[in-house]
């Protein structure tokens, strides 16, 4: 279910960029994700080879919470591959799951195949509910994953630096990008939610944020 506070950010698209600028600004973002690592909050956890090239968190969780959304994801992925619904030309379906509730993005064919990936999703042990954001059409291309792939990177660390979300306030935030769209998981108060969301906006080629928070007390 869609935040009824989701909105537009700036209508910035980033232009495919060439393969050597893209591997070097891949690599300028891993070196700063490396260096960020070393300070003492947030606590920047990438999870790219968890959850997809356009995924990070900044998780302040305890680890056997965070294992066992590695756990819901695995399985979730697994799911849906023995479904028929593994990656192809027609089908891009990518699972994240944070505090067991599972999220849905990518692109599928039709209708029919975008309620069976939920239906999968949701019939996994320990799932506590699905958000399905999967749209219907081709699946992207790797130009455009690679965009979202920086775009990731970029709100990574402006999470991590931005003066808004110094401690006290501890966050427990995913961010998932695909196609520009940028989804946000998380436990987080109100407040919380809206600095992030602030943050977020400033982002170069974010098309738009869809806010999947749970706050106190929803």
């Amino acid at each position: 279910m869609r935040d009824p506070c989701d909105h537009r950010a700036n209508q910035r698209i980033l232009p495919v960029p060439d393969m050597c600028k893209l591997a070097l600004k891949l690599s300028i973002l891993l070196v700063l994700g490396t260096l960020l690592g070393g300070c003492t909050a947030p606590v920047i956890v990438g999870a790219a080879g968890a959850a997809g090239a356009g995924t990070a968190a900044v998780d302040e969780r305890p680890v056997g919470t965070m294992v066992a959304d590695e756990g819901i994801e695995w399985r979730t992925r697994g799911a849906i591959n023995q479904a028929g619904l593994a990656e192809d030309e027609r089908h891009n379906v990518k699972v994240t799951s944070f505090n067991r509730i599972v999220l849905l993005t990518g692109q599928v064919p039709d209708e029919e195949t975008r309620q069976r990936a939920a239906a999968e999703a949701g019939a996994v042990a320990r799932v506590r509910g699905v958000h399905n954001e999967l749209v219907i059409g081709k699946p992207t291309t790797l130009g455009t994953r690679s965009v979202d792939t920086v775009i990731t990177g970029q709100i990574k660390i402006a999470l991590a630096t931005s003066g808004k979300l110094r401690p006290p306030l501890n966050l427990n935030v995913k961010v998932v990008t695909e196609d520009g769209v940028v989804f946000l998981m998380g436990l987080v108060t109100r407040e919380q939610s809206e600095a992030v969301t602030a943050v977020v906006g400033t982002i170069p080629g974010v098309r738009q944020i869809v806010r999947l928070f749970e706050l106190p007390g929803g």
